[in-house]
């Protein structure tokens, strides 16, 4: 198999297994493959059904490493490129590439401007990468007006994002960006004003505060129905499974209304979220090992 000559914006073809991609490099945190009913999991299996049906589209846009190269942009395709090649079992699948040298600084611009113009930035992944684009081009010796120019946003938006990757310590900053709890900038940069020793005990505050804000906002009925939905279930797992009632043509996809009660108007993210927690707690029920006597006598000494 042929690999990729360095000829600028030349696509050629390159073994997956040639290119080393780095997770931690990518501006787009998180793993957009995973969690089944997450709209990322839902935009990922669209691209791989396309991706089977018309071919790749787009190239990914690596830098030469050795004799690798080294993914740049594109990590979304090479996932999904990656995933069809394991389902055929094609240890030499290969993925359209553009390779070029780049230095520090187009790299991680082409990365950022790239997961911005497939799909807006998170706050906490467009602030990490500004900000590592802002020390490749130099750091404290660089302008926000430089660093905004490079990648075309507006400067006083650049040096809000910078201002808190500046004024907010590190550890702070990488708990924002991993967490499931979504924090504005607006709400980190209240942060700034706080001293960096209290900062950490601030922003655990602030998680607290939006955690049960959430427990009380217009979604929290989901979670209340996926326990409920869940423990109907596994009560009918477990009759099922002592043989007193037969369940067979059971579908919660078809008669979850019949299980719990399903807030008019919910959207299909919703009722798959309830459904799933359904299904999973009847199968648990279904295939759990029956508690023995020497068991239920350890609990009771407990």
């Amino acid at each position: 198999m042929a690999t990729a000559k360095n000829v600028s914006e030349q696509i050629s073809l390159i073994l997956l297994k040639d290119i080393v991609v780095d997770p931690a490099f990518n501006g787009r945190s998180g793993d957009f493959t995973a969690d089944a009913g997450d709209e990322e999991k839902n935009n990922f299996d669209d691209l791989v059904e396309s991706i089977k049906m018309r071919g790749q589209d787009e190239a990914v846009r690596v830098v030469p490493k050795g004799k690798k190269f080294f993914l740049v942009a594109g990590f979304r395709r090479f996932a999904a490129i990656s995933k069809i090649a394991e389902e055929k079992g094609d240890p030499n699948a290969t993925i359209k590439a553009i390779s070029k040298d780049m230095t520090s600084v187009e790299m991680r611009s082409l990365n950022l401007r790239e997961n911005t113009a497939r799909d807006q930035l998170k706050g906490a992944d467009l602030a990490w990468s500004i900000h590592d684009l802002w020390k490749q081009m130099g750091g404290k010796e660089t302008s926000d007006v430089a660093v905004a120019k490079e990648i075309g946003l507006s400067q006083p938006y650049v040096s809000r994002l910078l201002r808190i990757m500046r004024e907010v310590v590190t550890k702070v900053t990488d708990a924002w960006r991993v967490s499931p709890v979504k924090v504005s900038t607006g709400e980190m940069e209240t942060l700034c004003k706080v001293p960096k020793d209290q900062q950490m005990d601030a922003y655990k505050k602030l998680l607290g505060k939006k955690g049960e804000q959430s427990e009380k906002g217009p979604n929290a009925w989901v979670d209340s129905a996926k326990k409920n939905a869940a423990k109907v279930a596994s009560l009918l797992g477990k009759l099922e499974k002592n043989e007193l009632i037969d369940t067979e043509g059971l579908s919660f996809a078809d008669h979850i209304d019949y299980v719990v009660k399903i807030k008019k108007g919910a959207n299909a993210k919703q009722r798959s979220a309830i459904i799933k927690a359904a299904q999973t707690a009847y199968e648990e029920a279904l295939t759990a090992e029956e508690e023995t006597e020497e068991d239920s006598e350890d609990e009771s000494e407990e």
